[in-house]
């Protein structure tokens, strides 16, 4: 016995399929044990081994019958052809509507979940359970897009060797920083359709490209770095006295891994200026 779902689908009535006689040809309802139901006689044929028909009376046994209906929305607006599953007690199937819409109707006193699927969407929740079901239940869903995600990933070199500890900022539409490895590696997961720059820093050095940018990012993207060595200056400085007061005049000579001159000012200051590292005799 077959049923309609309301959607225009039949699935199989509860305790189908119903024994009947042979060559079953006709059938008729009416309420024969007079109960108030409406129940069903089935005219049977003759068969191989009987030259004569038989009729076979089903009995209504009266379970009311449920449904189990919801909405599937998008952003606030129905998703049409995402795939309910109806299992249980009963199975069954249905797709929702333009609107979003599906309806399942099941017998009293089932337990029954329906799920649904689509590709690239994940539901919230992703199930819901009617147990011991007394009456028509609703069930929405919220659909949820799945978005893809990408590495943005390269490796920061010094003099073609991967330099490590430089701090990799990523910034725009996701955040987060961290630090290249041993190798001078990095790696930075990301959600598709993003804009995003990655800046290296570390002190000491300065990199070439300054940052990289990736717009609408789609697909996995490398961003290598090259590190250039920034020199650092000091000061080496002083004062040249006469009977404790400032001499002016006094001319001052640096050599070493750098050579140069200055002459003290009117209070016998005077300031030279190497790299670090540098000997000074």
């Amino acid at each position: 016995m077959l049923l309609g779902d309301g959607t225009g689908r039949f699935t199989a009535g509860p305790g189908s399929p119903f024994p009947v006689g042979p060559v079953p040809n006709s059938v008729a309802g009416a309420d024969f044990n007079g109960d108030g139901e409406p129940d069903l006689a089935i005219a049977n044929g003759a068969s191989y081994t009987e030259n004569y028909g038989t009729i076979t009376v089903l009995l209504n046994s009266h379970v009311p019958l449920y449904t189990i209906s919801g909405e599937v929305t998008l952003s606030g607006s129905g998703l049409s052809g995402v795939s309910i599953t109806l299992s249980g007690s009963q199975s069954g199937a249905a797709m929702t509507s333009a609107s979003g819409n599906y309806s399942f109707t099941v017998p009293a006193g089932g337990d029954y979940t329906v799920a649904p699927v689509l590709n690239g969407y994940t539901f919230n929740p992703p199930s819901q359970t009617s147990s011991s079901l007394s009456g028509d239940e609703t069930a929405n869903f919220i659909a949820v897009p799945v978005v893809p995600m990408y590495t943005i990933s390269g490796q920061v070199t010094f003099s073609g060797i991967g330099l490590s500890g430089v701090t990799m900022t990523l910034s725009g539409s996701q955040s987060a920083s961290m630090t290249t490895n041993g190798s001078g590696n990095y790696s930075f997961t990301v959600a598709a359709g993003g804009t995003y720059s990655i800046t290296p820093s570390l002190a000491g050095y300065a990199f070439g490209p300054a940052g990289q940018g990736f717009f609408n990012l789609f697909g996995d993207q490398t961003a290598n770095f090259a590190a250039f060595a920034v020199a650092t200056t000091y000061a080496i400085s002083g004062q040249v006295t006469r009977s404790g007061s400032g001499l002016a005049g006094v001319k001052m000579t640096l050599s070493g891994s750098q050579s140069g001159a200055a002459t003290s000012k009117a209070r016998g200051v005077t300031a030279l200026r190497k790299p670090p590292a540098a000997t000074i005799p």
